[in-house]
Parts: C-alpha cells; sequence; structure tokens
C-alpha cells in the first residue's frame, strides 16, 4: 500500500515521491555501460517531487539509440517488479536544446542525469 499524500486546500497532492525510487533509478543505472548514465535523463512529477500515488516515472534517452533500446527493453520488467509505470522516450540534444516549445522548455527547466536525479533524491530523504 502507498503512503497517504499530503493535500492542498483543492485536494491536489503534493510532496509525494514513490518510496523506491532510488532503487528503481540503481537498476536502471546497471543496465548502462560506464558514462551511458549520463545520457539518461529524469523529468516530470518525480524529479520535481509533486508527483501523486498514480504518477509514473519519466526517463529520456539523449541521442544513444542502442542505449535507449536497451533501456526501453527493461522497463516493463522493472515497472512490473515496482508497481509503478514507467515512460521512456528517445530526445535528439538538438531538440533538447533548441526546441521552444512547451513540454520541451520544461523538460530542460526540471530535468536531471541519472546521476544528478540520484543525488537530489537521496538528499532529500
Amino acid at each position: 500500500m502507498r503512503p497517504q499524500t499530503k493535500r492542498n486546500k483543492g485536494g491536489r497532492a503534493f510532496g509525494y515521491r514513490y518510496p523506491r525510487i532510488i532503487e528503481i533509478l540503481e537498476e536502471v543505472k546497471s543496465h548502462c555501460e560506464p558514462g551511458e548514465e549520463n545520457s539518461v535523463f529524469v523529468y516530470g512529477s518525480q524529479i520535481r517531487g509533486n508527483a501523486i500515488p498514480e504518477s509514473d516515472l519519466d526517463l529520456m534517452v539523449m541521442d544513444e539509440v542502442p542505449l535507449y533500446r536497451k533501456i526501453l527493453a527493461i522497463t516493463d520488467e522493472i515497472s512490473e517488479k515496482y508497481k509503478i509505470p514507467i515512460s521512456v522516450q528517445f530526445a535528439s540534444s538538438y531538440c533538447f536544446k533548441n526546441s521552444i516549445a512547451a513540454f520541451w522548455r520544461e523538460v530542460r527547466y526540471y530535468a536531471k542525469s541519472l546521476p544528478e536525479a540520484m543525488a537530489l533524491i537521496s538528499a532529500q530523504k
């Protein structure tokens, strides 16, 4: 059972993060070759810290097609193991750096590489 979340006056959840997120990120990292973990980014509500219990984990792989395929291949197993949906996107660094679409602006602002995300989440526990 997932823990109760704090809610604001409007009933919107805040301050929640999936309790085993570090374990999941460690498992993803274990499938990366040395240095590849810097091409995997965590974005979305889990990294912002405003997830709700039903939130997914958003991952983005930058420029590395073989790594994207490898991460994509393991996410169903990891998702089933930890009971959390995992979304994996592929992006080119050009699109990531230059797109003016709202989605990309938000991803640029919040996304953290796998090592950065793990350090940030560990520090907040």
